[in-house]
């Protein structure tokens, strides 16, 4: 009954319902196109088209085309837009069964913004000419022992050396206070410039950047920059502040002196206080060379650091605190010396703080970029030991700096320059079998520089007054003379001016005056100077050294090859260096006596033509160099590598630095080609000794590969002493045979 009952209700209800409709394809319209660019009628991917009244969309393919099937025959609005172009809009009238095919232009869209300015604030002095900069990958193939190894093989350095350890650098045939070695941008507070058995207390291993700075806008550091700056940036205020902890390691290991590194760093953030530690240590025992183990040539030395800043976007203020420490050994068995050589102890204590505000103004006529102050503090600590504990001399040095600068937008057009002071205070004082009395040195300074570009054209100008007062505990006299206060006051500057030839390719010519004060050992010396084999005199009626360098250089630099074309010629009056006077002195040496040395200022020219290049070798491979140079002074000129020694000849120096394979890492020198000496056999040079009157004279020294010295004929000033005339003369011969000279 229920089923028959369903069936009829759903009968009844089929009969009721309408009649199906079914579609007709000719009821409705289809459309299709392409979007192009109305300039160069490119197709344009990606373009969204939209049909506004069913609300259907599409993107563009790759050739710009859309497609929509299945439109109502009615008029429709039709959308285009995409990004970088203006959008576009169309009515279209659809009729039943019909596809059309239309095209559509859109116009870019040209959006003229506000002016943006970006300023550049400084925290490097990038106002220097910068000739020479290791860091990153770079510095890591590169770093030895020394700061000196480290940058030996860059073009126009050397080092002078009296073993492993005090290596220093020389540049332009200039070392010791005529080569400013700064750490941070402020000096080391050492005593490495006063004598070649001094070390730089500056480890490779925890350094960041080592820069040659050169030009007029170097006299912010120093007025004698006739050979350059060597700035090593060892961080130890942190200038920028961390995401996260960050930590660096670095081991380096040596063969030929069974010698290892050890390094690490950490920088970390401290809410607005960035932190960073750093600590380093070296061993290494006595170089080993095919002639046999040179004796007393081991070191052993640490470094340590902390430091913070306060950060904030336009604010620095940070401090630093570094120890170091260092024992080494110098070579023996040279005539006046010993046959064990000597030992040296090195302590230095140093505090840095650093204030730093940008000036962040886009105000019309804003002239003010960025003032930095810096002021440092060194107690140095130097004592040389006999192999029997005994002590021959001692050096104690306390150091205060303080420098300010002003960095503005300049004068003239595209100006850059800057304004500044700095003061120093050493406290010089020795001990032991040393005769100098305790002096004080105060030094003032007031510079400041200034760079215009028109066009192609640069132009940099600098000027710096100093004034140094050298003031004895108490007035005396010795072998220098009459120990008294003396004064100093000169000036020193520099002009340049670059023509840009082409975006890579420069010529630059510059003129450099420099003024360089004897300094305190070099007026009130007096004693035995143990390390260093020899007896010093000072000279305590020096007048001041006055230079004046001119300059002329091609460069051409750019990502594949590098090229430099160079010419300078230094006249330094009144040039100070210590002379050999054929005299012996009673001292601690091993017999009994030392070749006495005394300081004289006479004038000397320098000069040279390098050329230097670098073809675009591969990654990895290590460039050729070629170079030439000599030095004259008087009437003598000493080349630099030649083995014809007291010939007025000029020379030809070749650096072959050609090597193979990946470039050296850590620790590992590579190859080098030796320099050929007169007698034909292979020697070591590596640094030309100041020049005397007497016959130009070359320090040699032992290296890592084993290299013997050179030996060359010397010509014997008298000889005045009260031991047998024909002794002191056999004697000091063999001195001179040796090719060794101390200072």
């Amino acid at each position: 009954m229920n089923a028959r009952r369903w069936t009829g209700f759903a009968a009844l209800a089929l009969w009721l319902m309408p009649p199906a409709v079914h579609a007709n394809p000719a009821s409705f319209a289809a459309l299709a196109g392409v979007v192009r660019d109305s300039v160069n009628s490119s197709p344009l991917a990606g373009a969204a088209v939209t049909v506004v009244e069913p609300g259907r969309s599409a993107l563009t393919g790759e050739d710009g085309a859309f497609r929509f099937p299945d439109l109502p025959p009615v008029e429709i609005t039709l959308r285009v837009s995409r990004v970088g172009y203006l959008p576009h809009e169309r009515r279209l009238s659809l009729a039943s069964g019909e596809s059309p095919t239309i095209a559509i232009l859109l116009t870019r869209d040209v959006r003229m913004l506000e002016p943006v300015t970006v300023e550049g604030h400084e925290h490097k002095d990038e106002m220097a000419r910068t000739p020479i900069a290791l860091s990153g990958e770079e510095l890591d193939a590169e770093r030895g022992r020394t700061l000196a190894d480290t940058i030996d093989d860059a073009p126009g350095l050397a080092q002078r050396s009296m073993g492993p350890a005090p290596a220093r650098p020389v540049m332009r045939g200039l070392g010791g206070e005529r080569l400013l070695i700064l750490e941070d941008g402020a000096p080391t507070g050492d005593l490495s410039a006063t004598a070649p058995d001094h070390a730089v207390v500056i480890d490779p291993m925890t350094s960041r950047e080592v820069r040659v700075l050169r030009g007029p806008a170097a006299v912010r550091y120093g007025s004698s920059v006739l050979a350059g700056v060597i700035d090593v940036e060892r961080g130890y205020v942190p200038r920028r502040m961390p995401g996260r902890i960050q930590g660096s390691t670095a081991i380096q290991g040596e063969s030929v002196n069974n010698g290892g590194t050890a390094a690490a760093e950490i920088l970390a953030p401290a809410g607005p206080v960035a932190i960073r530690l750093d600590g380093s240590t070296r061993r290494s025992g006595d170089i080993s060379t095919p002639g046999g183990t040179l004796a007393n040539s081991a070191i052993r030395s640490w470094t340590a650091s902390a430091g913070a800043s306060w950060i904030r976007p336009r604010q620095l203020v940070g401090a630093a605190a570094n120890l170091y420490e260092s024992d080494y050994g110098i070579p023996g068995g040279f005539l006046g010396g010993h046959t064990n050589g000597v030992d040296i102890e090195a302590d230095r204590r140093h505090l840095d703080l650093d204030y730093e505000h940008d000036f962040h103004s886009s105000s019309p006529g804003h002239r003010l970029d960025r003032f930095a102050a810096k002021g440092t503090y060194s107690r140095y600590f130097h004592r040389e030991l006999e192999s029997s504990g005994v002590c021959g001399i001692s050096f104690g040095l306390l150091t205060l700096n303080g420098m300010g600068v002003l960095q503005f937008s300049g004068l003239g057009p595209g100006g850059r320059g800057y304004t500044g002071a700095s003061i120093e205070h050493r406290n010089y004082a020795t001990g032991c079998l040393s005769f100098i009395p305790e002096t004080d040195e105060l030094t003032l300074a007031g510079f400041a520089y200034n760079s215009m570009t028109r066009g192609p054209w640069s132009l940099g100008l600098s000027l710096r007054v100093d004034n140094r007062e050298v003031t004895p505990a108490a007035p005396d006299s010795n072998k220098a003379g009459l120990i008294r206060q003396r004064g100093f006051t000169g000036f020193s500057g520099g002009l340049d001016i670059e023509r840009r030839i082409t975006e890579s390719l420069g010529a630059t010519f510059t003129v450099m005056r420099s003024f360089h004060p004897p300094g305190i050992e070099e007026l009130f010396s007096d004693g035995p100077h143990l390390a260093a084999y020899s007896y010093e005199v000072g000279n305590a009626d020096l007048g001041e050294e006055t230079g004046t360098g001119l300059e002329l250089a091609l460069r051409k630099d750019d990502d594949q090859r590098s090229f430099q074309l160079s010419v300078f010629r230094n006249a330094i009056s009144s040039f100070i260096y210590a002379t050999n006077t054929g005299e012996l002195e009673y001292g601690p040496g091993e017999e009994g006596f030392l070749a006495r040395y005394q300081y004289v200022g006479r004038d000397a020219v320098l000069y040279e033509r390098r050329v230097a290049a670098d073809p675009g070798v591969p990654p990895g491979k290590r460039p050729f160099l070629c170079s030439g140079g000599a030095q004259r002074s008087g009437r003598r000129i000493a080349p630099q590598h030649s083995a014809a020694l007291g010939k007025r000849l000029r020379s030809l120096q070749i650096r072959a630095l050609v090597r193979g394979g990946p470039t050296p890492g850590r620790g590992a020198p590579g190859p080098r080609r030796r320099v050929r000496g007169s007698d034909g056999g292979l020697c070591g040079i590596r640094h030309t000794g100041p020049i005397s009157h007497s016959g130009a004279r070359y320090r040699s020294k032992h290296d890592a590969l084993g290299r013997e010295p050179c030996r060359h004929r010397v010509s014997q000033p008298p000889v005045t002493n009260t031991l047998d005339h024909a002794r002191a003369r056999q004697e000091h011969q063999a001195l001179l045979s040796h090719d060794f000279r101390p200072r």
